[in-house]
């Protein structure tokens, strides 16, 4: 077998769906309730037909249940989202749940271990550099800066939804821009928030591999930059097969998604701002603020209105 041909059924790997195994034809006696029965599982007590001895596995599946792994593997679900991701996203949104393990769980557990390893390597990361301080005296931009970095900084302890918090703001812009998409078209807002939950664990491993990289990394600023490279490189791939545009037709799509997603986030944080002055007495910082928001929201719809009306159009042209 030639290079090109692993290479194609590697591919052709990618594009199956996960398949839920089923013995249909096989009759199993449960140790149980002694009732015979077709299927996985027995339906008098529930219980799976695969069940034999004790043995060593028995005490691994034991050991998993207790962080409730032990009916769909974590690691394989983690081995398939950075193999295949956009096809484990559309298998999971299509109604094939039982084969991937549970994505909410999984973002927690992968926060934790990443969050367990930075703070083993750097003890510092975490630090509240805030604790202590004290407002009385402050002016209104000084106790609304002090605000943003103690909200951030308790937002970094729960590294998982900050990268949910980010990326939520790419919810919406990807249901608008992939819309008329020609895989997983018309797919709605929760389904939105579900693909993003799985890019939010690509994006944490994504960290503690930088993690790992970073002793040997000349700057910070190069960090970032690697980081922010390998992000959008993985959203590109995850989008091009979840969605099934061309490579180019996706690059240009997911642009206007990541720009969109940035707007709305400086407009949040702009809105915030404007809280926070009205809040502390000064309305003519408050009102920048707001004319600002309102500035940023137009943006973001233009960008989106536009992108809309392309893709309706080439839709019915049957482009991709």
């Amino acid at each position: 077998m030639g290079f090109k041909d692993k290479i194609e059924k590697f591919r052709q790997w990618q594009r199956e769906p996960l398949d839920y195994s089923y013995s249909k034809d096989d009759v199993h006696h449960c140790q149980c309730c002694g009732e015979d029965y077709n299927g996985n599982f027995c339906p008098a007590c529930g219980q799976r037909a695969t069940l034999g001895r004790i043995n060593w596995n028995s005490v691994r599946v034991g050991i998993m249940d207790l962080w409730g792994m032990g009916g769909r593997s974590l690691p394989r679900t983690l081995w398939h989202l950075l193999l295949r991701p956009g096809y484990l996203i559309g298998d999971y949104i299509s109604g094939k749940r039982q084969v991937s393990f549970p994505p909410v769980k999984m973002l927690v557990i992968v926060a934790l271990v990443v969050f367990l390893i930075v703070n083993w390597t750097d003890p510092t990361f975490f630090q509240d550099t805030t604790q202590g301080a004290v407002t009385d005296g402050m002016s209104a931009h000084e106790k609304s800066s002090y605000y943003f970095v103690l909200f951030f900084e308790k937002l970094q302890k729960h590294i998982d939804w900050m990268a949910l918090l980010f990326l939520s703001f790419l919810i919406y812009p990807t249901w608008v821009t992939f819309h008329y998409a020609p895989r997983h078209d018309h797919h709605t807002l929760p389904q939105g928030f579900f693909i993003q939950v799985f890019n939010s664990t690509i994006v944490l491993i994504i960290i503690l591999f930088l993690g790992f990289c970073d002793s040997i990394l000349p700057s910070e600023n190069i960090t970032s930059t690697i980081f922010c490279i390998v992000v959008f490189l993985q959203l590109l791939r995850t989008y091009q097969q979840l969605f099934g545009y061309n490579w180019w037709s996706t690059i240009w799509r997911l642009l206007v998604v990541i720009m969109a997603g940035v707007v709305m986030i400086v407009a949040g944080v702009v809105l915030s701002g404007f809280v926070m002055f009205a809040l502390f007495g000064d309305m003519d910082s408050s009102l920048r603020n707001g004319f600002k928001f309102i500035l940023l929201i137009i943006v973001a719809m233009i960008l989106l209105v536009g992108s809309h009306l392309i893709n309706k159009r080439t839709s019915k042209r049957g482009d991709s």
